[in-house]
């Protein structure tokens, strides 16, 4: 709150900050409006807010509570709160065109080399094809494939409910009727699980060459982290047709949250005539930028997301699948001036059958210490039974996930039986971090060892 003073009207704060007024406002006294944007990416913070605001309005009933989003579950957030009215602004675009994995290695002529870090591993194989085909390379079994395929039988089309990879050819051209033979041999050796840079470059080509009838603009490339942003920038640098400093066809900017609000604005600069923008960011382009000359929009389908490591009993950051929500918000960065175009660098039948509608709530999937103490530590929740708020949520996690932080907490001597912070749980609230990484800060600290204990907690 630095640039907060009498004479402001309005303030832009995170959903952390927000909460952190909370601990010592519970009223929020002066405030008549609250927006909260972004709603659908359902971070723990967000969903913990939203049950907060629900108390107060309550409180406060001439309050005003404005929840917003491009790709909302309306009906879920409207039913939380009591029904309440929804809003639809229409939104003003070009329309966008969608393709899929399918279409890229099209429209590219891709052709996975033999060997190829992105094509399927023999590990990845069945167990009875192995026995078979154990003296045979992938390749050769797609030539055998492409044989027997002129022999296609009704028994090898599968249920909807197996993923493409593991379909051998015959079963993929029975599912993609229509897809060329090519096109299908390179799918039945992709190792879908990867993010495959080998394509992102050939489409990145194909659209900079102009080998088609869409209208020049920026183009937009999402990947799930900095270390494939770092990967594909050094592998464009190393075409002439990218390379920043002896083409002056094309120029590159990496986007992620690490890069200074200053290197961010870089995006947002016009190229001139005839240089085409490309822009490598995280999905922190997904929402938070919008970036209004763009295009073209190329989604490897991937993002990091946070996720409990039972082995190292922490949070962690792992590549998965992006939602149908996220792929449809990604596929509408394009279209803001003219046609656009969006390629899903995974297959319309995985897109239609394998994705999650919506992105699973991180209340679902981390583990829930430092919520407990944020909970406790709020005047407003303070007595109350933490089983009893978790169930206020607005979809709660699993009683399995709380119970089992609960008994974390009270090992590490941050919360009583009688679920009542201790004094370390009131020192631990206040740190983001897990909550035994913030204890061996704190001891760290105490014992004068601090330069060593935060060395041991960043390994």
């Amino acid at each position: 709150f630095t640039c907060k003073s009498s004479a402001t009207r309005l303030l832009y704060c995170t959903t952390g900050v927000l909460l952190r007024r909370l601990e010592g406002d519970t009223a929020l006294q002066g405030v008549t409006h609250i927006i909260v944007d972004e709603v659908h990416e359902r971070t723990e913070e967000s969903d913990f807010l939203l049950l907060v605001l629900k108390d107060i309005v309550l409180q406060r009933p001439t309050l005003q509570v404005i929840l917003m989003s491009a790709t909302l579950n309306a009906e879920l957030f409207s039913e939380y709160f009591n029904s309440c009215p929804v809003i639809t602004i229409p939104g003003r675009t070009f329309p966008v065109d969608q393709f899929f994995l399918e279409d890229a290695i099209a429209v590219t002529r891709y052709v996975l080399q033999d060997g190829s870090p992105y094509a399927r591993s023999m590990k990845q194989m069945s167990k009875e094809k192995l026995k078979a085909r154990r003296s045979r390379t992938a390749f050769e079994e797609v030539e055998e494939d492409l044989r027997l395929s002129l022999h296609l039988q009704d028994q090898d089309s599968v249920k909807d409910a197996v993923p493409d990879q593991q379909l051998d050819f015959k079963q993929l051209l029975a599912r993609y009727q229509g897809v060329s033979k090519s096109v299908i041999k390179t799918m039945s050796v992709m190792d879908f699980e990867k993010v495959n840079l080998e394509l992102i470059e050939a489409l990145l080509e194909w659209i900079v060459d102009g080998k088609h009838s869409y209208p020049p603009g920026a183009i937009l490339v999402f990947l799930p982290g900095l270390a494939e942003i770092k990967m594909l920038y050094e592998q464009l640098q190393s075409n002439s047709l990218f390379n920043n400093r002896r083409s002056n066809r094309c120029v590159i900017h990496p986007l992620h949250s690490s890069l200074s609000s200053e290197e961010q604005q870089a995006v947002f600069v016009k190229p001139p005539m005839g240089v085409t923008k490309i822009i490598i960011s995280t999905n922190i382009a997904e929402t938070s930028i919008t970036i209004d000359d763009v295009v073209y929009v190329i989604d490897s389908g991937k993002m990091k997301e946070k996720r409990y490591d039972a082995s190292k009993g922490m949070e962690s950051l792992e590549d998965t699948f992006v939602s149908q929500a996220n792929a449809l918000q990604r596929k509408g960065r394009a279209g803001r001036v003219a046609s656009g175009v969006c390629f899903h660098l995974f297959t319309s039948h995985h897109f239609n059958h394998q994705l999650l509608k919506q992105q699973l709530p991180e209340i679902q999937r981390v583990p829930l210490e430092q919520l407990c103490l944020r909970i406790k530590i709020l005047e407003m929740f303070s007595t109350h039974n933490l089983q009893s708020v978790f169930a206020r949520l607005i979809e709660p996690p699993h009683a399995d996930s709380l119970r089992a932080s609960k008994i974390r907490l009270r090992d590490l001597g941050a919360l009583t039986p009688d679920e009542t912070l201790t004094p370390l749980g009131y020192h631990l609230a206040s740190l983001p971090v897990d909550v035994r990484i913030g204890k061996l800060m704190l001891f760290g600290s105490i014992f004068r060892c601090l330069d060593p204990a935060l060395t041991i907690a960043d390994a």
